[in-house]
């Protein structure tokens, strides 16, 4: 995924997304120019200011709410998947029914590798709120890397039927991992990539007809480019495609060539990445 569909898959910035509590006027001031700070700090991309910033938050004001999941989402996007986790646990400690906190922490154990905590929690979050597409789509991830596709057909579907806010990145990969589900499951043809055509990204088209059989894969890893030591967007598709690549290595018989596609969808990819955790999934269901 591109990098910046990536961020707002993640949901690394979310301002505005967990109230402030109030608080006396002066500590008030200065606790929202330390959330001010880390909040501009996250949109930087320097996760470690900001974490040092809403901990600043924290000591000022122990019981804001949005400290802790701002500094979970900052966590997340560093790697830090332990200390996420524990944010987004004090932020279900105050509030038991938000949603918001219990698909953050789902995703931060998908990408954890605790995936059946991770489907405990999206599930938990799809039940709080069963309009929000975004969720079900982080549940398939998860049910995918239990195996369970059946769950996760019907989850991208769900996604897919709610347009999760208006998004439509986030559809096209559900549409595209759906229809890997349903290759692996024997169903292949079944999705038609009707909706493919109108998608504005060239390279989530490339993909389209790459799941859909109608682009080698030397021509996908083409299009992908080479040199992209200095590009992150390139580096990103990149790894993308190696991903995509594996699967349908793995779905032809070549086990081998799928292991050696998924160990280099890894390289220049942080484990933050939704890339690098599907690949890792792929790896550890194969046999040793």
């Amino acid at each position: 995924m591109k990098l910046n569909s990536l961020l707002r898959l993640l949901g690394a910035v979310a301002t505005g997304a967990f109230v402030l509590a109030a608080t006396p006027a002066l500590s008030a001031q200065t606790a929202e120019e330390y959330t001010a700070d880390g909040m501009s700090k996250m949109t930087e991309g320097n996760y470690d200011g900001a974490i040092a910033d809403f901990t600043k938050v924290i000591e000022l004001k122990p019981a804001d709410i949005s400290a802790y999941a701002n500094r979970g989402l900052a966590e997340s996007a560093q790697g830090n998947f332990d200390g996420a986790i524990n944010d987004f646990t004090q932020v279900i400690r105050f509030r038991p029914n938000d949603a918001a906190a219990y698909l953050q922490r789902g995703k931060a154990k998908y990408l954890q590798g605790n995936i059946d905590g991770a489907v405990e929690d999206l599930t938990k979050a799809t039940e709080l709120k069963p309009e929000d597409g975004a969720t079900y789509f982080h549940l398939a991830l998860a049910k995918d890397a239990q195996n369970n596709l059946e769950d996760a057909v019907a989850a991208y579907s769900k996604t897919i039927e709610l347009k999760t806010g208006g998004d439509p990145t986030q559809i096209a990969y559900a549409t595209l991992f759906r229809a890997i589900d349903y290759n692996r499951g024997g169903r292949a043809g079944t999705e038609t990539f009707e909706s493919a055509s109108s998608w504005k990204s060239r390279w989530l088209r490339s993909l389209a007809a790459y799941v859909n059989g109608k682009l080698p894969e030397a021509e996908l890893l083409s299009r992908a480019g080479f040199d992209v030591t200095d590009d992150s967007e390139k580096a990103h598709e990149r790894s993308e495609a190696y991903y995509f690549v594996g699967v349908g290595r793995l779905l032809k018989g070549d086990k081998a060539g799928a292991s050696k596609a998924f160990n280099e969808s890894f390289v220049n990819e942080p484990p933050s990445a939704l890339n690098f955790r599907q690949a890792r999934s792929e790896l550890d269901r194969m046999p040793h």
